[in-house]
């Protein structure tokens, strides 16, 4: 596929994921997506993750980087190859999303793939437990997809 033609796609699937995200009331102060996009980049990384897999975008890794503005936290954002999205940055004053080949803003944030284990990804997707906030979450973005 060309390259344009492939940054295009992803952008354009990844600026709907995160128009649907600001639609959708998460819940109370104890939701952890209840203060979106602020503090919810790894959950928004989960849920588009998975998102983009289901339009057969490939297969996308967690970036964890330093958190601009609050030391010892961290900032996350997906990659695969030299493609960056980042659909939560507009808490640091960017973009609401970001999809671009290059970007020295997530190169400051001095980021490395986060280590996850398969068996955490296999949970999350079979219901059990914490996930069960992400699935009810991600079925939420999806109904408002469909529904645009």
């Amino acid at each position: 596929m060309d390259t344009n033609k492939e940054l295009e796609r992803i952008r354009c699937h990844a600026t709907r994921f995160r128009e649907a995200m600001d639609k959708i009331y998460f819940g109370s102060d104890s939701s952890y997506l209840s203060k979106f996009p602020k503090a919810c980049c790894h959950h928004a990384c989960v849920l588009l993750k998975r998102y983009f897999l289901e339009k057969r975008l490939g297969e996308f890794e967690t970036i964890s980087g330093n958190h601009p503005t609050d030391e010892g936290s961290r900032h996350h954002w997906l990659r695969k190859d030299d493609v960056i999205v980042d659909i939560t940055a507009d808490q640091f004053g960017r973009e609401a999303v970001i999809v671009t080949r290059a970007s020295e803003w997530h190169d400051s944030l001095d980021g490395s793939p986060l280590q996850t284990s398969q068996d955490n990804e296999n949970v999350l997707w079979e219901g059990n437990g914490f996930w069960k906030g992400y699935i009810q979450a991600y079925e939420s973005i999806l109904k408002s997809i469909q529904h645009d």
